[in-house]
């Protein structure tokens, strides 16, 4: 073996390890990019949070109207959908307290309207909301279990007479959704802007 079969191996073995680390600064880049991509994408989205302004009016038949106004932000442009939850007053509270479909709080949809839940714990509504744009609820009583006993109504009405309508407001577009909690009051009062 001549010294020229030498170097030639020992120029093949060094290209092949020169090539190799070129492979795993490469495979580092691109693991690299996809977390700056994911890292900018996240960021992109948080900055389109979707900003709601909520009021409530009480209608003479005892229901309760809320409206939600898309306020911002101005470069969100619009929404495809809006879906609205109902949230109970504690969310851990054990789904046998009343079964899954109890609320635990002072209202629920109004069941049978604008193809809300027949729980009435949600309801999507999929018409474009644009900003500025205003989408009004119907709200009503919610009432005790079933099987809590005599007294339970008066209790009730008691525990949820001031209390606070609690809300998931989920935002979709494309292929994004953004989910913000909120509260209104039942009657008159406005809320400053939930975001």
């Amino acid at each position: 073996m001549s010294w020229t079969d030498i170097l030639s191996g020992f120029a093949a073995a060094a290209s092949a390890v020169a090539a190799v680390a070129a492979y795993l600064a490469s495979r580092k880049t691109n693991e690299t990019a996809t977390r700056l991509g994911r890292i900018e994408d996240a960021r992109h989205k948080a900055e389109l949070l979707p900003q709601f302004q909520l009021s409530s009016e009480l209608i003479p038949d005892g229901r309760t109207q809320v409206t939600v106004k898309l306020v911002g932000p101005s470069s969100l442009l619009y929404l495809d959908a809006i879906t609205i939850s109902v949230r109970d007053d504690n969310d851990d509270r054990d789904v046998r307290d009343g079964g899954s479909d109890q609320i635990w709080g002072p209202v629920r949809l109004a069941r049978g309207i604008d193809n809300a839940s027949d729980d009435g714990r949600s309801i999507h509504a999929p018409k474009k909301m644009w900003i500025t744009d205003t989408r009004k609820f119907l709200f009503e009583r919610t009432t005790p279990p079933r099987d809590s006993g005599d007294e339970a109504a008066s209790w009730w009405e008691h525990k949820y007479r001031n209390e606070p309508i609690r809300l998931s407001i989920k935002g979709h577009r494309d292929e994004s959704t953004w989910e913000v909690a909120a509260e209104v009051d039942q009657g008159y009062s406005p809320l400053d802007q939930i975001h």
